[in-house]
């Protein structure tokens, strides 16, 4: 096997994001998004754990009028 093809050049964070998590990961994040909205709520406390896929699905699936509230920092 030549050097090249065992070489990776790029940002994995950019290959992850694009193959990986619309394969792997967007599925689940529908799945606990249709989950949310059966229960009606009025907010979502988003605990940005990840992908940001959850968070993405919510504000697709959720209708306009509920609020999804991202968590404090405490990093400030």
């Amino acid at each position: 096997m030549s050097e090249s093809s065992t070489v990776f050049t790029g940002s994995f964070a950019e290959v992850y994001d694009r193959y990986l998590v619309p394969m792997d990961f967007t599925p689940h994040g529908r799945r606990i998004a249709e989950r949310v909205g059966a229960r009606a709520p009025r907010s979502v406390l988003e605990t940005a754990a990840g992908t940001g896929v959850v968070t993405r699905e919510l504000a697709r699936f959720l209708p306009p009028e509920v609020a999804i509230t991202p968590p404090i920092s405490i990093s400030q």
